[in-house]
C-alpha cells in the first residue's frame, strides 16, 4: 500500500503529537484551577501557553516533521519557484 506523502505528514504529525495530549489537558485543568485565584491567574495562563508553544516549536523543528512536510509540499515548492 502506497500512501501519499501528506497522508505521510499526518501520520507522523499526529503520532508525535496526541501522546503529548493528556499532559496538556491535565495541565490546562490544573492552569483554570489556579486562574480563579486572582494573583495567579495571568501567570498559570501565560505559563501554559508557553509550555505549548515551545512544545510546538519542537515538534515543527524535528528532522522526520520536517522532512515529511517537504515532501509533501513539494509540488508547491517547484510551482512557487517558477514564478
Amino acid at each position: 500500500m502506497k500512501l501519499s506523502p501528506n497522508a505521510k505528514l499526518n501520520i507522523v504529525f499526529y503520532s508525535i503529537t496526541i501522546p503529548i495530549v493528556p499532559f496538556v489537558l491535565l495541565m490546562l485543568a490544573f492552569a483554570i484551577v489556579l486562574a480563579l485565584i486572582p494573583p495567579f491567574r495571568n501567570r498559570s495562563m501565560n505559563a501554559v501557553e508557553n509550555v505549548i508553544r515551545k512544545f510546538a516549536i519542537w515538534r515543527n523543528n524535528l528532522p522526520i516533521v520536517k522532512n515529511a512536510y517537504d515532501k509533501a509540499h513539494l509540488f508547491d515548492y517547484i510551482k512557487d519557484s517558477k514564478g
